[in-house]
């Protein structure tokens, strides 16, 4: 980590917002029909020679677009997203993995991950570059299905999702957070949502709705994700950037 922060100070970098915007298409996970995204904008009326100025009322549930679940949102007595460590999110080691192209209600395993790893480090052995082995210890890990291109589409809903196993494998790998395009990383054909209890009870962070990670590169990189200090709530919009060298 220390290495990588030397090598962002020592020469530009860029940033890839990785964030949906927030309006009122933003996918929500309620059902369709029902009002959860509005933005109003509201002028003041100003005596005369006063400056004029307007502002925006917006409203929305604590999971519209690229979103981090708080332990809350399906552990009993789990704490709230206002409770998140933000050190652990403010400046993260992260990587992308490729599982694209994906299909609709893709099952990602565990072998599916280590696969996309194994291959990830082949590219870059390919290209001179130093093989990254296993990804650093609390990593944030995108896993890239390019499902965000059904963004706005009835599709959007039938995102892939990982296994029991997959998670188990997240947790070995002691990552900090785990990425996904899609609005979700359970089946939501399962009722039991298992991905969720086992991530969130493990201590890995879920961040969901993430856009734009074909643009990421292979390789180490850092990224940040800030939730809100939203008192007691079960999740919270982020901005998700990623800081490539």
């Amino acid at each position: 980590m220390t290495s990588l922060m030397s090598m962002l100070l020592a020469r530009p970098f860029r940033v890839v917002d990785l964030t949906m915007p927030l309006n009122p298409a933003t996918p929500s996970p309620v059902e369709p029909g029902v009002e959860q995204r509005v933005l109003r904008r509201h002028g003041d009326p100003a005596p005369e020679g006063a400056p004029q100025y307007k502002i925006t009322w917006f409203g929305m549930n604590d999971h519209c677009g690229t979103h981090m679940d708080a332990p809350s949102h399906f552990i009993p007595d789990g704490p709230g997203i206002d409770r998140a460590d933000i050190e652990a999110f403010c400046l993260m080691p992260a990587i992308r993995l490729d599982l694209a192209p994906g299909s609709l209600f893709q099952r990602i395993d565990a072998s599916d991950i280590l696969a996309a790893l194994d291959a990830m480090n082949a590219r870059l052995k390919a290209k001179g570059e130093e093989s990254l082995g296993m990804p650093p210890k609390q990593s944030l890990i995108l896993l890239h299905t390019g499902h965000d291109r059904h963004v706005g589409f009835p599709e959007y809903g039938q995102a892939p999702f990982l296994t029991p196993r997959a998670c188990r494998l997240l947790k070995e790998l002691d990552a900090r957070a785990v990425g996904v395009n899609g609005p979700t990383v359970d089946d939501r054909r399962d009722a039991e949502r298992p991905a969720h209890t086992l991530l969130l009870s493990q201590g890995v962070a879920i961040i969901e709705g993430v856009v734009k990670t074909g643009d990421l590169p292979d390789g180490l990189f850092l990224a940040s994700a800030l939730p809100l200090k939203l008192t007691g709530a079960t999740g919270s919009p982020v901005r998700l950037v990623a800081l490539i060298a």
